[in-house]
């Protein structure tokens, strides 16, 4: 009866003991478990701070790639711009010597004008000291010529009449108001102005002298009918 009681009561301890280390296991494999779980889930997390971490990278890439285009495309602008200067550097250097080229062009000419008109002086000094040979059409062609041409307006008109009525350089001093009324200068003041360049042209003054300066260069070649050298003139200026 004592072994029987002694051998139920080791059993009894024996029991206990394997569900105490039974429990101990379960408890160890769940906290075992439950660290796989933190595992799987650090993990988790890591993968995807990788995967972020990937697309950051890409992204960065094309950032990279994208600022080292536009840096290319302002060095490309910026080579062309230099290009660029150098070229207008280039006109601006070849525009002074066309200028220089055109500064002396117009030395050359003025010289040649102050010629010319060294010539054309003469030749209306001679034409006005022998007025009184002219003929009908040489009045005309005088009147008009004056003045910058002011008075060409009046260039058919004066032609037909002054044939009409035979009026030759001899009948200038007996021209008056009224004839170039009758004749077609309707405007008071040129009638006036016709009058005066007569009595200059027969009391034997010059009505296309010489200009006195560079200045009334210009002034002058209208007033001897050479107009048309004043534009190029100014456009050398």
């Amino acid at each position: 009866g004592i072994n029987a009681e002694y051998m139920g009561s080791d059993y009894g301890e024996s029991r206990k003991t394997i569900a105490g280390r039974r429990r101990a296991k379960q408890a160890e494999i769940q906290e075992q478990a439950d660290s796989i779980a933190d595992l799987d889930a650090q993990i988790h997390e890591l993968r995807k701070a990788r995967e972020e971490a990937h697309s950051a990278k890409i992204r960065l890439e094309r950032e990279m790639e994208e600022l080292s285009q536009q840096d290319q495309q302002r060095k490309t602008r910026l080579d062309d711009a230099l290009i660029q200067l150098t070229g207008l550097k280039d006109t601006q250097k070849r525009l002074r010597t066309q200028a220089e080229g055109i500064k002396e062009t117009d030395r050359t000419l003025k010289t040649l004008l102050w010629g010319i008109s060294d010539q054309i002086k003469q030749q209306f000094v001679s034409l006005e000291h022998n007025w009184r040979a002219w003929s009908p059409q040489d009045i005309v062609h005088w009147l008009c010529r004056l003045e910058g041409g002011r008075f060409a307006v009046y260039e058919a008109t004066l032609s037909n009449a002054f044939r009409r009525e035979d009026v030759a350089g001899e009948d200038i001093p007996a021209v008056t108001n009224s004839d170039l009324r009758i004749w077609g200068v309707a405007n008071f003041t040129h009638r006036h102005d016709i009058l005066r360049c007569f009595q200059v042209l027969v009391q034997g003054h010059r009505t296309a002298s010489r200009p006195s300066g560079e200045s009334d260069l210009e002034e002058w070649l209208g007033k001897v009918g050479l107009g048309e050298f004043v534009e190029p003139m100014q456009a050398h200026a």
